[in-house]
């Protein structure tokens, strides 16, 4: 995935270059590109392959500097790699934000887009998009169009330690220099070992460092529970040269029909990976040894199996190698971008691909090799290089993002805050709250001394609905609060996000129960974060248990927040404040505004789209979520379920009812559509005064 064997031959290699090491980057990135195209469930494996392969010719490389010179050129090494990797990752970067500003959504989207690009050109890409998504394999992520590059971040954050660590080796044994390998090796196992294990526990056994809720996921990104696919190759380079090193040559090597059939086992067991692992898979975990043994068994056994070697050392094969990392680069673009236009088809992703070789080709012939090749680019030119590489990317994503949020607020403001958007009915106060807003309308009219109090209560959907609630329960004689955190649905013990929410929840219910209002309205999106289809993409349970466990199953997720669900409202119950639940809305997996680019808002040409789905799906997506509530309803006292689908859809369920659009987004409401909820609402609070 990153740098061709420009770097001289590796400590095993008689050869300064093994076209069967290009042969096995085209077979990496053929598998991750086939999983990106939507062909394999495991592609993303090939990552993996990459890893190993970068480990065993830049471990390779420096530790023969290390041997034949006593020292690591720490600059010399940081040039090679900029030159060979900056300035292609800096064009697509630049290309990719300003593509994404013209053919894709603004909005959430594009904030996404440009937020990593940022990280992705200061290397802390993996990190950035974890902090993001959490998930790789999420429908949301897979709408990022630099999602790919956190696998070059993690892999540059890998190469910023191990030349120090080589040159900690030859400080300390530079009166011992034959003694290096073997020192290197053995430091290299104990550290390859602690991340295995750190991996190991992360993944199958989600074990949780402090403040990560997302152990596996976390995993995926984290550079420590990576570090010993990377040493695989490493230590193989370093076996070899001490192997070379031995007296008389002294060697035990397997046979070759051993290595033959070695070879042969390893392939046969990189491409079943690569259909059967999936989505679903803990990975990395101990499933990830598989591709890492593998690529290490065809990377010193892979030449005496004729038929692979042929394989590999095929003229096409080793072209498309020496293209891979212009290929791994704007693959994933270019398919994102497909999606934009055309959804999930694969003809288009697998055209889209296509495509992306041939900007590889055309990026390899003008950016790579002159950059590559450019001995004079060192010292301060390489200082240049790279702050420009860094700062170029970095400043057009910057631009970018401020247009696209800036237009992203007037459209949220347009759409959620209604016709007189400064002059809302009664008169809200909105106060910070330690990161949480409240917000309260005092009511108006003849009976505002003996106003019912109603504080409306959840996550962003809660915040989204209080301005039209506002202004319909005001002048009716409410007082109205809203207490809010995005990505928080109000429940007692279980939560959707235990880092984020519970102490939330549990600060918020203290407070109602400290100052019972009359009514509280409990208002979020549930149903995506219970079933495991989130916006028509498969998801993972967003909710877990009071110690902090994930629910596993869609059983296991609404059992959580049935428990959840029924303790607030049996304690809010106790101090007799009546419990109002409206359901989740239907979601739709396009958004109106799915389709109106940056470049589009920029020139007014705002045109929200419409989605449809028939009244039976709609009602199957929300059946189980709605059994659940009316369940807790039907089992405690004072709780009244509203369900939102007559009141949003009439023959079908639409983005659009008579002329006005009520969706913002995917399951956000605007302001016309907040308004139709309120109306469904206000007999049952109007029921409060009798």
């Amino acid at each position: 995935m990153n740098q061709q064997q420009d770097c001289g031959a590796t400590p095993a290699a008689a050869s300064p270059f093994r076209p069967d090491i290009q042969g096995l980057r085209a077979i990496a990135v053929l598998i991750v590109v086939l999983y990106h195209a939507g062909l394999v469930a495991g592609g993303y494996i090939g990552v993996d392959v990459f890893f190993v392969l970068s480990g065993f010719l830049m471990g390779g490389l420096l530790l023969r500097e290390a041997q034949e010179t006593g020292r690591v050129r720490l600059w010399a090494f940081f040039s090679r790699r900029a030159r060979r990797l900056l300035p292609a990752l800096a064009v697509t970067t630049t290309v990719t934000v300003l593509l994404a500003a013209v053919i894709g959504p603004f909005g959430e989207v594009l904030i996404s887009t440009t937020s990593t690009a940022r990280a992705t050109s200061a290397f802390f890409a993996n990190l950035r998009i974890f902090s993001l998504s959490s998930n790789y394999f999420a429908g949301t992520a897979e709408r990022n169009a630099l999602l790919h590059t956190w696998s070059l971040s993690v892999e540059e954050q890998f190469y910023f330690g191990l030349p120090l660590l080589l040159l900690v080796l030859c400080a300390v044994l530079f009166r011992r220099r034959a003694a290096l390998t073997a020192w290197f090796l053995s430091v290299m196992t104990v550290i390859a070992s602690c991340s295995l294990i750190l991996n190991y526990v992360m993944v199958n056994r989600q074990w949780r460092v402090h403040g990560i809720w997302q152990p596996q996921q976390f995993a995926f990104f984290n550079p420590f529970t990576r570090i010993w696919e990377f040493a695989a190759g490493v230590l193989l380079a370093a076996w070899a040269a001490q192997r070379s090193r031995a007296e008389g040559n002294a060697q035990v090597v397997p046979p070759v029909a051993v290595r033959q059939l070695l070879a042969a086992a390893a392939l046969v067991a990189l491409i079943t990976a690569t259909f059967v692992y999936g989505k679903d898979t803990a990975f990395p975990g101990i499933a990830a040894i598989l591709p890492v043994a593998a690529t290490v068994i065809l990377l010193n056994f892979g030449r005496d199996l004729l038929p692979l070697r042929r394989l590999l050392e095929w003229q096409p094969a080793v072209r498309v190698g020496d293209l891979s990392y212009g290929w791994y680069l704007w693959h994933w673009p270019l398919i994102v971008f497909a999606r934009y236009r055309w959804g999930e088809n694969r003809l288009a992703f697998c055209l889209a691909a296509l495509v992306a070789l041939v900007v590889a080709a055309v990026s390899h012939r003008f950016v790579e090799e002159p950059f590559r090749r450019n001995k004079r680019i060192t010292g301060v030119w390489a200082a240049v290089l790279i702050v420009t590489c860094v700062i170029v990317p970095s400043s057009v994503a910057r631009q970018v993002a401020h247009s696209n949020e800036s237009r992203w607020r007037q459209n949220l403001r347009a759409y959620s805050m209604g016709p007189h958007p400064d002059l809302p009915a009664g008169e809200p106060t909105v106060a910070a709250n330690g990161g949480r807003l409240q917000v309260h309308f005092t009511p108006t009219g003849p009976r505002a001394a003996s106003a019912p109090r109603v504080v409306i209560v959840g996550d962003s959907h809660a915040r989204g609905v209080t301005k039209a609630f506002g202004d319909r329960f005001a002048p009716q004689g409410f007082e109205l609060e809203l207490l809010y955190r995005n990505g928080c649905n109000f429940l007692s013990g279980p939560s959707a996000d235990p880092a984020a929410c519970a102490t939330w929840q549990a600060s918020t219910l203290n407070k109602l129960l400290a100052h019972p209002p009359n009514a509280v309205v409990l208002a979020g999106y549930v149903g995506g974060r219970l079933s495991g289809r989130k916006h028509g993409y498969t998801s993972w349970f967003f909710i877990f248990d009071e110690n902090g466990r994930r629910a596993q199953t869609s059983a296991e997720a609404f059992g959580l927040y049935e428990r959840g669900l029924r303790n607030v409202v049996e304690a809010l119950n106790r101090v007799g404040t009546q419990v109002i639940l409206m359901s989740s809305v239907p979601d739709y997996s396009t958004s109106p505004f799915g389709k109106t680019s940056l470049l589009a808002v920029l020139r007014d040409r705002v045109r929200p789209t419409n989605a449809h789905q028939s009244l039976g799906a709609a009602r199957a997506d929300t059946a189980e979520l709605l059994a659940t509530e009316r369940r807790v309803a039907a089992t405690t006292e004072h709780l009244i379920v509203v369900d939102p689908i007559p009141l949003l859809c009439t023959t079908d369920c639409s983005q659009w009812v008579d002329g006005e659009l009520v969706y913002l987004d995917t399951d956000h409401v605007t302001y016309a559509g907040a308004m139709r909820l309120a109306d469904g609402l206000l007999p049952i609070l109007q029921g409060l005064r009798r």
